[in-house]
C-alpha cells in the first residue's frame, strides 16, 4: 500500500493550508487537513469524511476513526522528589496537530495507505 515519502511530507508540509485545504485518502477514509487559528496559534484540524464528532475523542476504543485522532497524553514525575518522569495516555484524543508535518507522519504511522487527493478547496471554512 502506498504511503508518504520524507519527501513529499516535507514539500506539504511548506505550503500554507489556512484557506485551503489538504485532501488525503487513508485506508478508505477521506481525510482533510486545514489550518486554524487557536488562542493565536496556527493548528491543523483534522476531519474524517467531512466530519469531526466528539464520540471519536472521547471514546477512541469505540470508533475505528479515532486512530486518525493522536492520543492526549501527559508527562507526570514518578515521585515528587524524582526529576524522572513517565508518559501516561489520558485516555482521549487530540483534536489538532502542531504542524501538517506533524499530522502526516501521525497518519502515516497508523494507516496502511495514505495518498494526496487534492491539495486545496476545502469545504471547512
Amino acid at each position: 500500500m502506498p504511503k508518504l515519502s520524507k519527501e513529499q511530507i516535507k514539500a506539504l508540509s511548506a505550503e500554507s493550508y489556512i484557506y485551503s485545504g489538504l485532501k488525503l485518502m487513508c485506508d478508505g477514509y477521506a481525510i482533510s487537513l486545514q489550518e486554524r487559528l487557536y488562542k493565536r496559534k496556527l493548528r491543523v484540524v483534522l476531519y474524517v469524511n467531512g466530519q469531526l464528532k466528539g464520540g471519536w475523542i472521547l471514546d477512541p476504543e469505540l470508533h475505528p476513526e479515532s486512530k486518525f485522532y493522536m492520543p492526549n497524553v501527559r508527562y507526570v514525575k514518578k515521585s515528587p522528589r524524582s526529576k524522572k518522569t513517565k508518559k501516561v495516555d489520558m485516555g482521549v484524543r487530540r483534536v489538532d496537530f502542531a504542524s501538517i508535518g506533524q499530522a502526516l507522519r501521525h497518519l502515516n504511522n497508523v494507516c496502511d495507505s495514505v495518498e494526496v487527493i487534492e491539495e486545496n478547496d476545502c469545504e471547512h471554512h
